[in-house]
């Protein structure tokens, strides 16, 4: 009688494991439904909004414009197209790539400064010195906002002349204000 009492026990407990351990039991205990609601005035953010790579940005500019003067011998000024509506441009490297006619340019002077509908503020917001070569690819940090291009000037100090085969690449990112308010930038 006790054998058969602890074979029936045996059976039962086997059973009993068997069932808290199926899959289907298992999948029950460890997952719970989610519902997202929301309105169509306050949809689900789905993008990443610190995700640099999200909409990647990289514009050049050949030639360039003299600083003062009718060529660029000691500097150049590059304009880049607007920032497209609803959008702000976080620039992170300038790259160029100077004709300095074989010469020593001694120090390159890199300011940047947004300019609206034509009308420049010579102000830099964002300013560097480049390695004295021809070719220089910096990393930097400025913002230009909706609208807005970027300027780029150039000057050359040491009296080495600056040509006119001239070509800067910007590089950085677009954040879509529409999707998220772009903070308020502090200059």
């Amino acid at each position: 009688m006790k054998r058969r009492w602890f074979s029936v026990s045996a059976l039962v407990a086997a059973a009993c494991l068997i069932s808290v351990f199926s899959a289907r039991r298992i999948e029950a205990q460890f997952s719970s439904p989610v519902k997202v609601v929301n309105t169509t005035s306050a949809p689900a953010i789905t993008s990443g909004m610190d995700d640099h790579g999200r909409i990647p940005y990289w514009s050049e500019v050949d030639g360039g414009i003299a600083v003062s003067g009718q060529d660029c011998l000691s500097g150049c000024q590059f304009t880049f197209g607007p920032v497209p509506g609803g959008h702000r441009l976080v620039i992170e490297r300038v790259s160029a790539a100077l004709d300095l006619s074989g010469q020593e340019p001694g120090t390159i002077f890199v300011s940047m400064f947004p300019q609206i509908g034509g009308a420049g503020t010579p102000n830099s917001y964002a300013a560097f010195v480049a390695p004295p070569t021809e070719f220089f690819d910096v990393p930097t940090l400025a913002y230009v906002d909706s609208q807005e291009s970027i300027v780029i000037r150039i000057i050359l100090s040491g009296g080495a002349p600056l040509g006119i085969s001239n070509h800067v690449i910007v590089r950085g990112y677009l954040l879509d204000c529409t999707a998220a308010p772009c903070a308020a930038i502090a200059h």
